[in-house]
């Protein structure tokens, strides 16, 4: 049986159309202002490296380095991917995610305009 015939045989619970008497909504005091991001105090948000390291920094990066260079050096030497490998660094890694946020956030009208 194909997988979603089975999903359509399952039978489903049978719930309340309404909450239990003692169910009290939660009350959430939140005083953040949506639309407007929770940034540690002292942040450059002007600053787009900054933003991103707050993500990826600079150790999150060199495992990133670490990690690819690691897998390159134990695949298979028949697969497309460990022909003409060259370990990669922090610094091409970086450049890597600049290109792909540039391509995010400037669309051209062709894969070759980049």
């Amino acid at each position: 049986m194909q997988t979603c015939q089975i999903l359509r045989l399952r039978v489903l619970p049978d719930l309340p159309s309404t909450p239990p008497p003692q169910w009290r909504p939660l009350k959430i005091n939140n005083p953040h202002t949506f639309g407007v991001a929770d940034l540690p105090e002292g942040t450059d948000r002007g600053s787009p490296i900054t933003l991103f390291n707050l993500f990826f920094d600079a150790e999150v990066i060199e495992q990133i380095a670490h990690f690819t260079n690691n897998r390159a050096a134990h695949a298979h030497p028949q697969l497309p991917s460990a022909r003409g490998w060259k370990p990669t660094s922090p610094g091409e890694l970086y450049t890597y995610f600049a290109i792909v946020a540039y391509i995010a956030v400037h669309r051209e009208p062709s894969l070759a305009e980049y």
